[in-house]
């Protein structure tokens, strides 16, 4: 028992030194703030290690390749697809404006001018559409020491257009009524009296009537397949005749088009007949260009081959225009260049172009009592105008979405222009006497006018419209003196301003430059007041010329809309008042002004 109590003792002893000499090992000191240190021999001791008793060695084999074998059986593999049909696409849009089927214009003015306008037309269709208008206006025409000067002009028109799958069928017919007074002479002059008084209460005599009776029909094609060949052809006729229909005129005209694309450029072909026949009430003598029979035909035949280019920044026509005239007594073929090109210089904004044509132009009854009403129609005489050439070239573009440009200069040569002059300065009466001075005939000469001007374009939307163009002109004769009746300069501007959508105010002005008339008296060589002598019937007369001044026509419009159906309006012409005159002898009301209200109904 005392052994075990020894060796319990001598245990705890050693462990008690044990953990005395970690705690000195490990630096940290013990809770009584004691240090001790151990001082004792390191005896490092290395195991045995275990080794091959085997040396390396390499083995050398040769390794065979297998070679790989396929085998192919041919044989087709059936596959089926069936696409899956899906809902077509809808484009939704903003929804249409309503439409009215009609709309009226109507107004009254001073000097009793009254105006009508009328409009009935089908609504949207993707089949077609028809229409109808109908046009009037007139004055009771009186002007101070002059006689009474009625006018009136009436005319209506039927038009349609059938939307077929790749073409497109036009049709329309009318008539064309229009009522003048040669009122251009006077009571009031002693040299003129005399041959007009036995009239004074019966002016009816001077009365004439222009009537029109047309038709034409069309078929245009509207392929997109550029490989398709593109065509259009347009019929029209017209009959023309004059009071109690003295003098009757018939015109048939036939256009048609031919146009394909090749290797992306553009060919065509044009094609033109026009037939002209008159029938004069009686045979007149001109003394200057021979007998006119009561009948007397001609026919207009062209052919134009055309090539179109174009690029990104250019396009180029090229053509040439093989023309003939047919008459009973002669006939001959003339050509004339088509060309023209324009490159885009800088982005829209500067885009020279140039170009050169010419060709014959039509002279008939119809066309030149519209230029000048006052004709004496049974002594007219008629021959085309052959436009030899005319050479122009010019800078247009855009500077911005609102203001754009077009500035021009060109030369052209018409043989047999048709120039107006007073019947007592021409061969049938050269200046023996006044009769004859309320009418004009038609003289023919070769002309060559040198052109410029521009045309200007400001917009605001439809809130702000300015327009503005000139044009200068200098002309150079063969035999007359002057380009009788023709102005050397146009200018005119019109501008409109929207006032909350419910005024519109408009205002234009038109200027024409100072014109020359043409008068005949008996040959004096020492007459101050000579242009030019001329020939007639072997008897040589001195030639005048009266200057026309200058035309300033000032107008100005006024639109009040009080719905959208209903508006009124306002309009004022000749604000300066002055008594101009467009031709010879004729002047026109100073001032007039006109009120009226405009109304659309009939609505979808």
């Amino acid at each position: 028992m005392k052994n075990k109590s020894i060796i319990i003792l001598l245990g705890a002893m050693l462990f008690c030194w044990a953990t005395q000499a970690q705690v000195s090992r490990s630096g940290r000191e013990d809770t009584i703030k004691t240090t001790q240190t151990t001082v004792f021999e390191y005896r490092p001791t290395v195991s045995d290690a275990k080794k091959l008793a085997e040396s390396p060695s390499t083995i050398d084999t040769v390794l065979q390749k297998p070679e790989a074998q396929f085998a192919f059986e041919t044989q087709q593999l059936e596959t089926t697809y069936t696409p899956d049909s899906i809902k077509a696409a809808k484009m939704k849009g903003e929804p249409l404006d309503p439409l009215y089927r009609s709309f009226v214009k109507g107004g009254l003015g001073n000097g009793i001018n009254y105006l009508f306008d009328g409009y009935v037309n089908a609504l949207r269709s993707r089949d077609g559409a028809l229409g109808i208008e109908v046009h009037g206006r007139g004055t009771q025409g009186v002007l101070t020491n002059l006689p009474p000067a009625p006018y009136n002009r009436w005319n209506t028109a039927l038009s349609g257009k059938r939307f077929l799958k790749k073409h497109q069928v036009t049709g329309a017919a009318g008539y064309d009524r229009e009522r003048v007074q040669h009122y251009g002479y006077t009571y009031n002059d002693t040299i003129i009296a005399p041959y007009f008084i036995e009239y004074q209460g019966n002016e009816d005599v001077f009365r004439q009537v222009y009537t029109e009776i047309f038709a034409n029909v069309g078929l245009k094609s509207f392929y997109t397949d550029s490989s398709k060949l593109n065509h259009s052809a347009d019929v029209h006729y017209d009959y023309f005749f004059d009071r109690n229909a003295a003098n009757q005129e018939h015109n048939v005209r036939f256009d048609g088009r031919l146009s394909r694309y090749l290797n992306g450029h553009l060919g065509s072909l044009d094609a033109m007949v026009d037939m002209n026949a008159v029938d004069y009430v009686e045979q007149f003598y001109s003394h200057r260009y021979d007998t006119i029979a009561e009948q007397r035909s001609n026919v207009l035949v062209g052919l134009t081959p055309k090539f179109t280019t174009q690029a990104k920044k250019f396009r180029l026509e090229v053509g040439l225009k093989v023309q003939m005239s047919l008459q009973s007594d002669q006939s001959d073929v003339r050509l004339y260049p088509d060309v023209y090109a324009k490159y885009n210089l800088v982005k829209e904004i500067i885009i020279p172009y140039a170009g050169v044509t010419g060709g014959l132009q039509r002279n008939n009854l119809n066309n030149l009592t519209e230029q000048n009403p006052f004709l004496w129609t049974g002594l007219t005489v008629l021959r085309n105008t052959d436009r030899e050439y005319h050479a122009f070239g010019g800078f247009r573009g855009a500077v911005s979405q609102r203001f754009t440009y077009n500035l021009h200069a060109g030369q052209y040569k018409d043989r047999d222009a048709p120039l107006f002059i007073n019947y007592n300065a021409s061969g049938y009466n050269p200046g023996l006497n006044p009769f004859g001075v309320n009418y004009f005939i038609v003289a023919y000469d070769t002309i060559t006018t040198f052109e410029m001007g521009g045309e200007l374009t400001y917009r605001i939307g439809e809130r702000l419209q300015v327009v503005g163009k000139g044009v200068y002109r200098r002309f150079t004769m063969v035999e007359e003196a002057k380009a009788w009746q023709r102005p050397n300069f146009e200018v005119s501007a019109m501008g409109l301003y929207q006032i909350q959508e419910r005024i519109i105010v408009k205002a234009g002005i038109n200027i024409l430059g100072p014109q020359s008339a043409k008068g005949l008296k008996a040959y004096d060589p020492n007459d101050t007041e000579s242009v030019d002598s001329e020939e007639i019937n072997g008897q040589l007369f001195t030639v005048t010329s009266t200057q026309i001044d200058p035309i300033f026509d000032l107008n100005l419009g006024l639109e009040y809309r009080l719905s959208e159906q209903i508006s009124g309006f306002l309009n004022m012409h000749n604000l300066v008042v002055q008594r101009y005159q467009r031709w010879n002898n004729y002047p026109v009301q100073r001032f007039n002004i006109m009120g009226g209200i405009t109304y659309s109904f009939w609505k979808e």
